[in-house]
């Protein structure tokens, strides 16, 4: 029985299995960016993930920039076991709690938020509720009209469904937070 694990251990070790552990901090960073372009990772105190993109990467940590907060986050990497947040630096601290965003700068972030989601594919994917299926949307146009209640920002953007080249409309709603916005939800609008 001994025999056999020690030859199982072998053969896994020599086929590469495991060996992701033999590779540097950047290129298993960059392994983990691969998809969605950032380094993403849970943070236990925020309760959500964090899509990080890589500043600089020393002998005591990896140095990242949240790119929906725009905090800084200090990581411990082990590659192929771990990444841990060791510090975060809030960029909430310098920013205007109190401003006004204005319409254009509230449509560049519905944009970017859907350009974002895009950028792998060129499509958009969203689930349509209404016809039970997976869509992958190609973006059109969002319209020039925000719908302002308190802090939500709602506006519709058109898309094309990349298969059946239907018109499809989604209601996206934006939310200022910690002088900030960002997406609360991206809807499609049933006919």
């Amino acid at each position: 029985m001994r025999v056999v694990f020690l030859i199982l251990f072998i053969l896994l070790n020599v086929s590469g299995v495991g060996a992701e552990t033999d590779i540097s901090v950047e290129e298993y960073l960059k392994q983990r960016a691969k998809m969605t372009g950032t380094v993403d990772v849970f943070d236990v105190d925020l309760d959500k993930v964090r899509h990080l993109k890589v500043m600089e990467i020393t002998d005591e940590a990896v140095v990242t920039r949240d790119v929906d907060r725009g905090d800084t986050v200090k990581l411990n990497v082990v590659p192929g076991e771990s990444i841990k947040i060791v510090s975060v630096e809030v960029f909430a601290d310098q920013v205007d709690m109190n401003k006004e965003f204005t319409d254009e700068e509230i449509q560049t972030a519905m944009r970017g938020y859907f350009e974002k989601r895009s950028k792998i594919t060129g499509t958009y994917m969203q689930y349509d509720e209404a016809a039970g299926k997976m869509r992958n949307l190609k973006f059109e146009s969002l319209d020039p009209e925000i719908r302002k209640f308190g802090k939500l920002s709602i506006s519709t953007a058109t898309f094309t469904d990349d298969k059946s080249s239907e018109t499809v409309k989604i209601d996206i709603t934006v939310v200022k937070e910690n002088g900030m916005l960002s997406v609360k939800s991206a809807k499609i609008k049933e006919n």
